[in-house]
């Protein structure tokens, strides 16, 4: 039997897979800024649309709906990813 930590098994080679780390990186990237800004901004957009109810500007609702698109985005960039990559 072969050593198997030299990437051979009995029945083939073993073949590492996952995620580059730039894609990782990236997606890091993606959600933590979608996160820490998107999250203030949906915050602060959420507390004017709430004292201004009847009258809130539309530049508001991009601030609530804004932050939820990028992380939607980030979703579907993600889903995308796994998709192409199935065996």
């Amino acid at each position: 039997m072969k050593n198997l930590s030299r990437g051979v098994s009995p029945i083939g080679f073993l073949c590492p897979f996952g995620t580059r780390p730039r894609v990782k990186a990236f997606l890091a990237g993606w959600f933590g800024f979608g996160t820490l800004v998107g999250g203030m901004m949906f915050v602060v957009s959420s507390v004017a649309i709430l004292q201004a109810f009847p009258k809130a500007p539309v530049e508001t609702w991009l601030g609530v709906l804004g932050p939820l698109a990028i992380l939607g985005f980030g979703f579907c960039l993600l889903r995308f990813g796994q998709y192409r990559a199935r065996g």
